[in-house]
């Protein structure tokens, strides 16, 4: 269990885009290392989701929680591909943002496609608000925005 120090805001690895992870390279040990070093790390922070860049690496890789479960799962190169209900999402907060928490736009379900762990492709559509607000955040986090460049602060 290796537990990765988690960046915060404003390091630039935080705001600036993800590199594409390429599909040779998914099975690479170093590749599913780092997948199992950014489970264990979001565990152990008590986060439901981290991005790749939130612990210094610049690949387009995230892993989130299904809420109320310990059941992880992992999504390389995401794009949301269909976007349905836009809500807002109450105080959400951060891992690389500790101690502020935002109103932020979301929508109550998405379609994204993405590849596993494995390698494998596949599209995944949220049958949760809460998951689909995760994916969002993560995603957001992926493409080098944070809660500041799309959220209301609140106090």
């Amino acid at each position: 269990m290796t537990i990765l120090k988690i960046i915060e805001f404003p390091a630039d690895i935080i705001v600036n885009p993800t590199d594409n992870v390429p599909t040779n390279e998914i099975k690479l040990s170093v590749i599913q290392t780092l997948i199992r070093d950014m489970i264990d790390t979001c565990h152990d922070s008590g986060g439901l989701g981290l991005a790749a860049n939130q612990i210094g690496v610049n690949k387009s890789i995230l892993v989130y929680r299904t809420p109320g479960t310990n059941n992880y799962s992992t999504l390389i190169n995401p794009v949301i591909i269909s976007k349905i209900g836009r809500i807002t999402s109450r105080g959400e907060g951060c891992l690389s943002i500790p101690g502020q928490y935002f109103d932020v736009k979301r929508y109550k379900q998405i379609k994204v496609e993405a590849l596993n762990a494995d390698g494998e492709f596949g599209i995944i559509k949220t049958e949760s608000k809460k998951v689909a607000k995760i994916l969002q955040h993560e995603i957001d986090h992926l493409n080098g925005i944070t809660l500041l460049d799309n959220g209301k602060r609140v106090d």
